[in-house]
């Protein structure tokens, strides 16, 4: 028990520091099926809902090739395309850290330490330098960047990405499978060539023509996340104070 709290706190000091465990390892890319219905193109999403504002509880996962692995309950609070707010929650179910991105900044605080680091989104790798960060080698920084950079793909739409990520990358789109083993995938192709893929799944019918994604996986060649729906909501937006940082008596790390 106090093994797997040690864990959890560790987790809480940067978002993607655990989630890897520092994994050396490289994820082959998910491929499609060899055998199957597989149908490629942007038409195949269209049963998809448009999420555009999503409240959840949720369980985030990571796995490494090597064996690692852990399962992390949090809230989260999603905006498209750009605010997002995970809270890492305790046993007990109070939070032991935040994570928030709204306006191009983000603030990362471990409520342990009392500690949030504030910053520019696109400078995270800054943060991920720091002496309390620092990975062995290249590849964390790597998946860290490109999941704090392409977040707001996890449920968008083609429609969706064509409107915030049509001049940065190029996204393939797939479905495959048939009842209750439809999957939805991207493959999304950044402007340095390199490759992530999601898979949407565990779908549900919300009418007849509509179906919402229970969970998702993110996967590159630096490592693999899960997002696992449990109690869920499909907002018609949200107060502004979700997104406003508001911790008393932090100690603040500025990155700016």
């Amino acid at each position: 028990m106090q093994r797997k709290i040690f864990a959890t706190c560790r987790f809480l000091s940067c978002f993607l520091f655990l989630l890897l465990l520092f994994s050396c390892s490289k994820p082959q890319l998910m491929e499609l099926p060899k055998s199957g219905a597989v149908v490629a193109g942007r038409q195949a999403w269209s049963r998809l809902v448009e999420v555009e504002n999503l409240k959840a509880d949720a369980i985030l996962s990571w796995r490494a090739t090597g064996g690692e692995h852990g399962k992390y309950r949090v809230r989260l609070f999603l905006a498209v395309p750009d605010r997002l707010k995970i809270q890492w929650l305790t046993p007990w179910g109070s939070v032991a850290g935040q994570l928030i991105i709204a306006e191009k900044k983000f603030w990362l605080s471990n409520a342990r330490e009392k500690k949030t680091w504030f910053g520019w989104v696109e400078d995270i790798d800054r943060l991920l330098q720091e002496p309390g960060f620092r990975n062995n080698g290249a590849e964390f920084q790597t998946v860290a960047i490109q999941f704090f950079r392409y977040w707001s793909l996890l449920f968008s739409s083609p429609a969706a990405d064509d409107r915030n990520f049509s001049s940065d990358v190029v996204v393939e789109y797939f479905a495959y499978g048939i009842g209750d083993e439809l999957s939805f995938a991207k493959n999304v192709i950044s402007a340095d060539g390199s490759n992530m893929n999601f898979r949407l799944f565990e779908l549900k019918e919300l009418s007849d023509k509509e179906l919402m994604p229970q969970a998702v996986e993110i996967l590159s060649k630096s490592g693999q996340i899960g997002i696992k729906l449990r109690n869920y909501s499909l907002q018609p937006g949200f107060a502004a104070k979700t997104f406003i940082y508001s911790l008393e008596n932090f100690n603040i790390h500025e990155m700016l």
